[in-house]
């Protein structure tokens, strides 16, 4: 075997391994990934995963809620109706109740673990939390005169243990 100047390099570089393992704690990661059906007229809805805060967590929204029956123009997306010109607009909805996050649009889709809610908006991607994974549409009054039609489909990515531990 000839090792003249750069010889003895590729000589060692051949025996060099490299391992970049996929998961924070080496191996492949385990990816599980559902549809979530969230009906506008529900107080909560279990996701039926419970996440770990080395878990990654993508939520894809699609969907209308509507927040006054039979008023089209109450439709929203998960971002949900927004809190500067709610009473004003709706003024009879805003003094029936307060709604769950009085911060966060009227009729949003809110994910909440373990008591922690944020908002979903059309897409996130979290970690760090730990507990049941569920649903919540963000208004006080979810049925009766000014309830809630409509649904928002939640596509679920949990990526198990690829954040590593701090």
């Amino acid at each position: 075997m000839r090792t003249g100047k750069t010889g003895w390099l590729a000589a060692a570089l051949s025996g060099l391994v490299v391992l970049a393992p996929a998961a924070a704690g080496g191996g492949k990661p385990k990816v599980e990934q559902k549809v979530v059906l969230v009906k506008g007229n529900q107080a909560g809805t279990n996701s039926g995963y419970t996440i770990g805060p080395r878990d990654r967590v993508t939520l894809n929204v699609a969907g209308k809620v509507c927040f006054s029956p039979g008023a089209t123009q109450s439709c929203v997306g998960p971002g949900g109706w927004g809190r500067e010109d709610y009473p004003q607009s709706w003024p009879d909805d805003w003094n029936s109740c307060a709604d769950p996050e009085e911060t966060e649009g009227l009729a949003a889709l809110l994910v909440d673990v373990d008591n922690e809610r944020l908002p979903s908006g059309d897409h996130t991607t979290f970690s760090g939390k730990a507990g049941l994974l569920y649903f919540v549409i963000n208004d006080c009054s979810l049925t009766g005169e000014y309830g809630n039609t409509g649904e928002y489909s939640v596509v679920v990515k949990v990526e198990r243990n690829v954040v590593p531990q701090p």
